[in-house]
């Protein structure tokens, strides 16, 4: 995503959503909830010109209920594209329906596959 358009993702989570970021870091990480999650990202537009996640190869199972799904996926993270630092993350989303759309609810990071300095 670019960093002017952080704010456009607001309504991508669901109000109570809980991040799990173990292994990203030195430490764990556990964020909780929608306004905590908006305030990282508006921390991060101060920093950040750029952050782009692309997602591939997802793998989706939807709940009996329709209304629950989990997904594992790929992310490709670039931090300021002139940096040309990339992650490569392994994550799992669990997303809620409300009403007629679906929100995010719960990150966790499964594995990180790699991390290079282009």
């Amino acid at each position: 995503m670019k960093m002017a358009a952080a704010d456009s993702v607001r309504d991508f989570f669901s109000t109570n959503i809980v991040v799990n970021l173990d292994g990203v870091h030195a430490r764990a990480e556990y964020i909780s909830g929608r306004a905590e999650v908006m305030s990282i990202l508006t921390t991060a537009r101060t920093y950040l010109k750029e952050l782009n996640v692309k997602f591939e190869d997802p793998q989706v199972e939807i709940g009996e209920s329709k209304k629950h799904a989990v997904m594992e996926v790929l992310a490709r993270i670039t931090l300021d594209e002139n940096r040309r630092d990339k992650i490569y993350q392994l994550i799992r989303m669990n997303w809620i329906k409300e009403g007629d759309k679906w929100r995010i609810e719960r990150i966790d990071t499964l594995k990180m596959l790699g991390r290079e300095n282009i």
